[in-house]
């Protein structure tokens, strides 16, 4: 297993949040709520593809919440292409990011950030 595939292993949901709603969430759910909130230091920035030879970025980093590994993820390049983040996702990330047997893939904004933790947890 490569390095790559090691640190998006085991990852159960994809929250899109800038850096500041990312602490913000840190902020309602480790501090107000007393949730465990252990943050992997590390990250990726993977080119996701290119627009008119201009790079798509994505920044990735882990955050375990209440137990639950989730990927955090921002577009960080002056030009951003949605869909074909979506589909660098769903080709990357493991079995366990997708939810109603593999059809979806686990993935909220902050503002419903609640809505990705698995259900019946």
């Amino acid at each position: 297993m490569s390095d790559y595939q090691e640190f998006l292993n085991g990852v159960v949901g994809v929250v899109e949040a800038t850096s500041y709603e990312s602490m913000c969430l840190w902020r309602e759910y480790h501090l107000a709520r007393e949730k465990s909130w252990v943050q992997d230091l590390g990250g990726y920035l993977p080119t996701v593809g290119h627009i008119d030879g201009r790079p798509v970025c994505l920044s990735l980093h882990i955050n375990t919440v209440d137990g639950h590994k989730l990927l955090f993820i921002e577009a960080t390049s002056q030009v951003v292409d949605h869909s074909m983040i979506e589909e660098w996702l769903k080709a990357n990330l493991p079995a366990t990011a997708f939810r109603d047997d593999g059809k979806y893939l686990n993935k909220e904004n902050s503002m419903n950030f609640h809505n990705v933790f698995p259900r019946g947890v």
